[in-house]
């Protein structure tokens, strides 16, 4: 009961920094599911990179995560200064079956709105094609997947090409 009115005050981050400190943590962060409080989600998926926007309820912080593709994998940066890089993955594959998932798993208490962004312009048209094709069917999943809604408004967003 302590740790659960404690975790209630904790931002996203913080839940998921203290998950990697110990094992008692990351025991009661599995087996409790705190609620990470967002009152916004918005996913931006391009061609070269994808972005995650996620706004606290608590708080009112906003962070922004950017997952980018390199020449052995892909990097992860949420502050301008902190990159971290991980060889041998798709930057897709790291957002998605990763950190959206995770983020999915916690978030117990009803967005306010959650927006998906494709932007399909330029002339990576095919490759955008073939990313959407993966993601959406996967993230329709994870939606249906879960006990209770996430939302209360759902906006798809889609920029063809002109």
């Amino acid at each position: 009961m302590v740790w659960e009115h404690i975790f209630y005050y904790l931002d996203f981050q913080s839940i998921l920094a203290l998950q990697k400190t110990c094992h008692g943590f990351r025991d009661f962060i599995e087996e409790e599911k705190p609620d990470l409080n967002l009152s916004s989600m918005d996913i931006f998926l391009f061609p070269r990179f994808a972005r995650l926007v996620l706004k606290s309820k608590i708080d009112k912080k906003t962070v922004i995560i950017e997952y980018g593709g390199t020449d052995t994998g892909c990097q992860v940066s949420s502050r301008p200064d902190q990159r971290i890089i991980i060889d041998g993955f798709h930057f897709l594959y790291i957002f998605a079956e990763n950190d959206l998932k995770i983020v999915l798993k916690y978030q117990k208490s009803l967005l306010d709105y959650l927006n998906l962004h494709v932007d399909h312009k330029g002339q990576q048209g095919r490759q955008m094609d073939k990313m959407v094709s993966h993601f959406i069917p996967f993230f329709v999943d994870l939606l249906k997947s879960r006990r209770r809604a996430l939302t209360k408004t759902t906006n798809f967003k889609w920029n063809p090409n002109p």
